[in-house]
């Protein structure tokens, strides 16, 4: 942990599985550690008693000797158990802390917001509209946007090139509590190439999907007979939802991870994502997944290739990692 340069990003162990709020998490220390403008405070993997207790003792007292005006970067909602939560608060109520707001779960539950420690932060970096629904938490607090997330890759990654009658990747996260859409056989939805940790095929809905298992997130070689990449969370299959549904808000990795590819996305029309994908001209948004064949058939090869190729420019910005370091310098950091 170098005492310098005064900016510091929080980083802890999460576990071994790379979803795709760890890999943004892994992305954001990383991208901080190359501006050379923020040190890493780092408290360790903590799997052993004795190695929890050596790091933890070494990080407070590591902390007690930093001013109080240092600043620290949180990536939030704080992970970890009790010992890692606690720190967190400890950032909170001594320092400075800018926040990067990854999601809130209580957003995503339907449940009314309850984040008393985001009140104390010195600023918040907000990807989608997260911070509406915090409502006076953040009042005076100076707030800046990501969109999308920044998405790195290994040095060797070169984004494919797509079938324009290909079939439709959904990759990411396939847990049910996450995705229940997918397993309802009542979706009325094309068939779709699965990638990803979580499936469970005692639900599967008998839809024709193909299951290809996981994908490495740092080179994410889907298979180049692949026409679509598609961002759909939750349950629902239409517009039928609350004003506060957690798409309207959220602006989804996945999102990321397609762009990085020049994968043509397929979005939900009343997503947060939609507006962005459509003003850049890199896929279509449809209000239903029963919508998604039509859509697709009014595509002429000439457009998915122009869609292809907006994607892949969207997508080299995303892999360069500049979006973080620029919203951040409109903060002053």
């Amino acid at each position: 942990m170098d005492p310098e340069p005064g900016q510091y990003v929080w980083s802890y162990w999460m576990g071994d599985i790379v979803h795709g709020g760890m890999k943004a998490r892994r992305d954001c220390e990383e991208i901080l550690r190359r501006s050379g403008r923020w040190g890493v405070f780092d408290t360790g993997t903590m799997k052993s008693k004795p190695a929890r207790l050596a790091r933890i003792v070494a990080s407070l007292v590591w902390l007690a000797r930093q001013p109080r005006s240092t600043i620290f970067l949180v990536q939030y909602p704080m992970h970890g158990g009790r010992v890692q939560k606690l720190i967190g608060r400890l950032l909170f109520h001594r320092f400075r802390v800018a926040v990067l707001l990854h999601d809130l779960y209580d957003l995503w539950e339907g449940k009314t917001p309850n984040h008393p420690l985001l009140s104390r932060a010195a600023c918040v970096v907000s990807v989608g509209r997260l911070q509406d629904f915090l409502g006076a938490t953040l009042e005076d607090i100076p707030v800046s946007h990501l969109e999308p997330w920044d998405y790195l890759t290994a040095s060797d990654f070169e984004p494919g090139r797509w079938d324009p009658a290909g079939p439709i990747l959904f990759a990411g996260s396939l847990w049910p509590m996450k995705v229940s859409w997918l397993y309802r056989p009542d979706a009325h939805r094309p068939p779709l190439l699965l990638r990803g940790h979580g499936y469970d095929e005692a639900q599967n809905p008998q839809l024709g999907d193909t299951l290809a298992g996981p994908f490495t997130p740092e080179n994410p070689a889907f298979d180049p007979s692949v026409g679509w990449g598609l961002v759909w969370d939750g349950a629902k299959l239409d517009s039928q939802i609350s004003e506060k549904d957690y798409e309207r808000l959220n602006q989804p990795h996945k999102v990321s991870l397609y762009l990085a590819c020049g994968l043509p996305l397929i979005v939900w029309s009343e997503s947060y994502a939609a507006p962005w994908v459509l003003r850049h001209g890199c896929g279509i948004a449809v209000p239903s997944l029963a919508a998604i064949p039509e859509a697709l058939a009014k595509v002429t090869p000439e457009e998915h290739r122009a869609m292809q190729d907006r994607s892949r420019e969207c997508g080299e910005q995303v892999r360069r990692g500049d979006g973080l370091i620029d919203v951040l310098a409109k903060l002053g950091l």
